[in-house]
């Protein structure tokens, strides 16, 4: 477990990032618009869609979640009938 981390009220910072209401720390772009939309520019220059990026990462990520999800029901469902089956002994 992760030492706890004065609460963000106290403007706690650590190597660019904010800590947030979760405790988790993210990236600190506030003031960085602009060099945002540069990047992104750069990238649509490039010939990337971002749009078709967009989708394909989040599809990606919804088939890796319900793997990962449809895996631990599995697991779970595993365990409960072998601890039903020790406690028919």
């Amino acid at each position: 477990m992760a030492p706890a981390a004065p609460p963000a009220s106290e403007g706690w910072q650590r190597d660019g990032c904010r800590e947030k209401q979760s405790g988790f720390f993210l990236p600190d772009f506030e003031g960085r618009e602009k060099e945002g939309r540069l990047v992104l520019d750069s990238f649509r220059t490039a010939g990337i869609d971002l749009e078709k990026l967009a989708a394909d990462l989040q599809s990606q990520g919804a088939k890796s979640f319900d793997e990962s999800w449809q895996s631990l029901l599995g697991a779970v469902e595993s365990k409960g009938k072998e601890l039903q089956h020790a406690s028919n002994r």
